[in-house]
């Protein structure tokens, strides 16, 4: 298997943070909202797009829907 050495730091960096927050998801979470607030840049939140239905496709004569 090919070594990737971006993916073992972004690997290494996850499991650093998950174990200095004792594995728990929302003390990380709560961790990163406050580092979101205490810094000095400026957040952008889009408003949601409504989302499209997915209309199926007819069947055709042989069974695929094209």
């Amino acid at each position: 298997m090919h070594r990737d050495p971006i993916m073992e730091e972004l690997r290494a960096t996850r499991e650093r943070l998950a174990a200095r927050h004792n594995y728990d998801v929302r003390a990380l979470a709560e961790e990163a909202r406050k580092s979101e607030r205490a810094g000095n840049r400026k957040l952008v939140k889009l408003t949601p797009r409504p989302v499209e239905p997915i209309v199926p496709r007819k069947r055709t004569e042989t069974g695929r829907g094209r």
